[in-house]
């Protein structure tokens, strides 16, 4: 099974969801966008907004919140996401 690895990392990076302001910082991980263009376009979907327009995808991050429990595994200290993982664990208000 193949993985996709998150880092923490000094860059002053935040989670790319619409109202989630989670950082490293704070104690969240955060993961890259992954490279195969096929799981880019599913993860971009799944965020519901066109997020190729608000930045470059090699540029975005999404926190561990977004994904499953059972997505996530913990290897030492670090923390990866599947590789087959989608994030699914979105705010999502209605307005009146």
């Amino acid at each position: 099974m193949r993985k996709i690895w998150i880092f923490y990392c000094a860059m002053p990076h935040i989670c790319c969801a619409s109202r989630c302001f989670n950082t490293p910082q704070q104690g969240y991980a955060l993961v890259r966008f992954p490279k195969e263009d096929r799981y880019r376009k599913i993860w971009s979907d799944a965020l519901g907004e066109n997020v190729s327009s608000k930045r470059s995808l090699e540029n975005l991050r999404l926190c561990e919140v977004h994904f499953e429990p059972s997505d996530l595994l913990i290897v030492g200290s670090r923390k990866e996401v599947k590789k087959n993982a989608i994030p699914s664990r979105f705010c999502i208000a209605f307005l009146r």
